[in-house]
């Protein structure tokens, strides 16, 4: 549950990213790393974050998602939705 695409992206941060709630849980259940950063060191609260999906972000949390982990770029989960204009 933790191979990565060239990206380094994950499964987790690919259905994090598209807020699919329901997969998340169960990738969560079968043991997938919650703070597994990409190459551009993104985390999956990280893109739920990004793209606005609060009961993602929420499970993400609940199951020990770092929201001080930060993208190479300095940029946290709590700062994307203001950067991108996604605000919760």
């Amino acid at each position: 549950v933790s191979l990565s695409h060239q990206s380094g992206d994950v499964p987790l941060g690919v259905a994090a990213h598209n807020g699919h709630t329901e997969t998340v849980q169960r990738l969560l259940e079968a043991g997938a790393n919650v703070n597994q950063q990409n190459k551009n060191g993104q985390t999956p609260v990280y893109f739920a974050s990004w793209k606005g999906h609060t009961a993602v972000v929420k499970l993400l949390i609940e199951n020990g998602a770092d929201i001080s982990i930060c993208d190479e770029d300095g940029a946290s989960p709590l700062y994307v939705p203001v950067k991108m204009d996604t605000l919760m």
